[in-house]
């Protein structure tokens, strides 16, 4: 009996074990789910409203980051790159909260820059002077300049000056022709005396641009900066403030001066 009990202890014993092995045989391996990051997108959003030809800044717009599915589902692909140029402009009037696009602004370097920013009834007028001849700073599209004009500058008359008549003298002068007028587009090339030239293109209305290409054949022009309100009699100069004893009339009408 004692015997019959120590088998069937046994049987039981090796029953529960192979169950045991064949359970744990049987459990499948737990696959360790690879984790993967979140990929998200960088967009920009109109922080308050603008009006057409509004400039670009970086006050007006912030970043707003969202999950790439969401990004797609929005119409983006990946990072928006807005261009933060001097002069950038929005094509169009768009409310606070929408996201911009460089579609929606348009640079100084792209195409029909100046036809977009130019006023009514105005022309692009392009100027090319050296680099030495823009006085106040770095001017970019938007600014307002200054156009002055130096008659009388031959090398020879420079030499001479001291000891010409007052009829030579009176040649020699710095004079304003218009101020306070509107840059459309700044343009930088190298001349073949590597002297670097700056074509501005300048907003003037029909008498302007007349004016100004008699100026252009008669003198050399320089630029200033604008830099407030003043009076034009400012701006002007001739041999009188640098030689003792010389006088020169200068007559200033309608906020210009006539080139005679």
């Amino acid at each position: 009996m004692k015997n019959t009990i120590i088998v069937t202890l046994a049987v039981l014993a090796i029953i529960v074990g192979v169950y045991g092995l064949s359970g744990v045989m049987a459990q499948k391996p737990v696959v360790q789910k690879e984790l993967i990051p979140r990929v998200y997108v960088k967009l920009w959003e109109l922080r308050e409203d603008v009006e057409t030809k509004s400039p670009l800044s970086r006050e007006l717009i912030s970043v707003r980051s969202v999950e790439e599915s969401e990004a797609h589902q929005l119409g983006f692909a990946g990072d928006v790159q807005l261009p933060f140029k001097p002069g950038t402009l929005f094509r169009r009037s768009i409310e606070k909260g929408a996201l911009i696009t460089p579609v929606d602004l348009i640079s100084p370097d792209q195409e029909g820059y100046v036809d977009f920013i130019i006023t009514k009834n105005r022309v692009p007028y392009p100027v090319m002077v050296p680099n030495t001849s823009i006085v106040g700073g770095v001017i970019k599209s938007g600014d307002l300049v200054d156009v002055l004009a130096f008659t009388g500058g031959s090398s020879r008359l420079n030499r001479e000056v001291a000891f010409a008549s007052t009829q030579v003298k009176q040649a020699i002068s710095v004079t304003p022709i218009f101020s306070g007028i509107k840059v459309l587009q700044v343009q930088e090339t190298q001349s073949t005396d590597e002297q670097p030239n700056v074509t501005l293109v300048l907003e003037l209305d029909r008498p302007q641009a007349v004016t100004m290409t008699l100026a252009k054949r008669i003198s050399e022009l320089e630029i200033h900066k604008s830099l407030g309100k003043y009076d034009m009699s400012d701006l002007h100069a001739d041999a009188g403030d640098i030689l003792p004893g010389f006088e020169s009339v200068v007559e200033h009408r309608a906020g210009k001066t006539t080139i005679n």
